[in-house]
């Protein structure tokens, strides 16, 4: 699976989150190539969306809200066999 790194749309979201949290709180928000794509309160719209203006590209997605949860990937280190 490829990986995409998505620090300078995290940063773009970042910067605009203020705004988005007046005009779009709970929504969900998409973010290409430093560009706002398109908000939308329904994720698989939102992906349609996406896919409509630009194809099958992997955009940042994030519902807008005042304290997100945190996801980390789990480590690719391998566990002890028990």
């Amino acid at each position: 699976m490829l990986m995409v790194d998505f620090t300078k749309e995290r940063e773009f979201y970042l910067s605009i989150k203020d705004r988005l949290l007046s005009e779009h709180s709970g929504e969900f928000v998409a973010i290409y190539n430093g560009r706002l794509i398109a908000t939308n309160n329904d994720k698989g719209k939102l992906i349609a969306e996406v896919r409509k203006q630009l194809g099958p590209v992997r955009a940042f997605i994030q519902k807008i809200e005042e304290n997100e949860p945190l996801f980390r990937l789990p480590s690719m280190r391998r566990l002890p066999n028990h």
